[in-house]
């Protein structure tokens, strides 16, 4: 059965072939590979990714898709499901990659009758994908649809798997919203289709220093309030609680982001204010409340750097 394998790209083309070759280096060898250039036509990044792609173009390894206009990344995922011709669907973000067991690893639990198969991944902030940390996404699989509503959802659409056939029933990538569309995209599929998991750590996700939409707080504000509008319409009184109480919680995420952005920038009243706002939230545990303050007084985060030190000796013992 064909693989396509959707690489949505923007902005990172010196990254790119990293991925692209993440895919050919597979254990399972029928697969298509669509590169989406979300950068726009005729652009600088635009031209600097058609040159990185030069030899891949040539020898017809991929199906390379140019947007005119910068569309986003829902519309990048949507135009790479129309242009494939296989039964399942993966989606690479640009500056990951996939282990060379992924597809043949999610293959195999496709035929335990799942529709969206995922794994655990790797997180990393060394560019050559050495040093590594083990992400655990608290697996869920069967029916999620109740997990998802109460904010469990895994972090990225790297990590998936999808029958083509989900998209066609259940409707592709919503592309008002310019965050929270992973979160988004799962809701819809779990409430037809059945979800199982790789445990497996099958992904590697490299942090770096360009711009995420998910340190944005202005754009993922935004995509909240139309999450919000869009979901509670659908959802049954019986799940709007539980639905409310994950979008309180994603708000105060966003508080967050926003409070570390100001005392980033020195605004300490700004900060604060923030911080107050932060706590009215509540839900408040009090090592979060201590590392709140820490950061406020100090400028440091403590609490993040404490276990990230504690994964790293964990890694290393393993």
């Amino acid at each position: 059965m064909l693989v396509s394998v959707v690489i949505p790209t923007y902005g990172r083309s010196e990254m790119l072939e990293r991925a692209i070759s993440s895919v050919l280096n597979q254990t399972y060898k029928n697969v298509e590979i669509i590169i989406i250039d979300d950068n726009g036509l005729g652009t600088v990044q635009q031209k600097a990714t058609e040159k990185t792609l030069s030899e891949y173009i040539d020898k017809n390894s991929i199906v390379y898709v140019v947007h005119e206009k910068n569309a986003g990344g829902c519309a990048a995922r949507n135009s790479g499901i129309r242009a494939s011709n296989g039964a399942y669907i993966g989606f690479l973000d640009d500056d990951d990659e996939w282990l060379p067991l992924f597809i043949e690893k999610h293959l195999e639990k496709m035929q335990d009758d799942a529709d969206v198969v995922y794994c655990n991944y790797y997180t990393t902030s060394d560019s050559s994908g050495k040093n590594r940390l083990k992400k655990y996404t608290d697996n869920k699989t069967g029916y999620v649809f109740d997990y998802l509503l109460t904010g469990w959802c895994p972090s990225t659409t790297s990590m998936f798997l999808v029958k083509k056939e989900c998209f066609q029933k259940s409707g592709y990538f919503d592309e008002s919203l310019q965050s929270f569309q992973d979160y988004d995209m799962w809701l819809t599929l779990a409430r037809e289709h059945t979800f199982a998991c790789c445990e497996e750590y099958l992904v590697v996700k490299y942090q770096h220093g360009f711009e995420q939409l998910a340190s944005n707080p202005i754009k993922r504000q935004h995509a909240l309030d139309t999450l919000a509008k869009k979901w509670k319409i659908l959802l049954k009184e019986s799940e709007l609680e539980v639905f409310e109480k994950t979008i309180k919680n994603f708000q105060k995420k966003i508080y967050e982001i926003e409070f570390s952005k100001l005392r980033n920038e020195g605004l300490y009243i700004k900060s604060f204010k923030k911080s107050v706002q932060i706590l009215k939230m509540g839900n408040n545990k009090i090592k979060d409340v201590i590392e709140l303050y820490i950061t406020l007084i100090f400028g440091i985060k403590l609490m993040p750097n404490i276990r990230l030190f504690k994964q790293y000796i964990k890694s290393k013992r393993k």
